[in-house]
């Protein structure tokens, strides 16, 4: 039985297609529920954060891929949520009021006046 599960782990993590942002989710997800730290290792070497396609991405899919991305200590994790944020795949609620900037980070904080002072308004 052992044989057989080390033999589906490794056909999931070297044969998934990593273009679905919610299967990816749900592999890695599987994988850190089942306490197989190589296995997601070997996983995140195939860098499934710059192989996700955001474009048919839901905001949920794309918040549960960066839920597991932060679990499982990926150090892409960032680097996706500003992608998706970008693309719109997840909402910047929490960047508020000062918002984001194009690349996706946070912004600066500002004020009104700092910006009628410097004439930007």
């Amino acid at each position: 039985m052992t044989d057989l599960r080390a033999t589906l782990i490794e056909r999931a993590v070297e044969g998934a297609d990593l273009d679905h942002v919610q299967s990816v989710a749900r592999l890695l997800e599987a994988l850190a529920e089942a306490g197989d730290g190589d296995a997601v290792a070997r996983l995140l070497r195939r860098d499934p954060v710059g192989c996700v396609d955001l474009r048919r991405a839901s905001a949920d899919h794309s918040q549960q891929l960066l839920d597991v991305l932060r679990k499982v200590g990926c150090p892409q994790a960032e680097e996706f949520a500003r992608r998706a944020r970008a693309v719109g795949c997840l909402p910047g609620e929490e960047y508020l009021p000062h918002g984001l900037n194009p690349d996706g980070t946070r912004a600066a904080p500002w004020t009104w006046a700092e910006l009628v002072a410097q004439g930007e308004c």
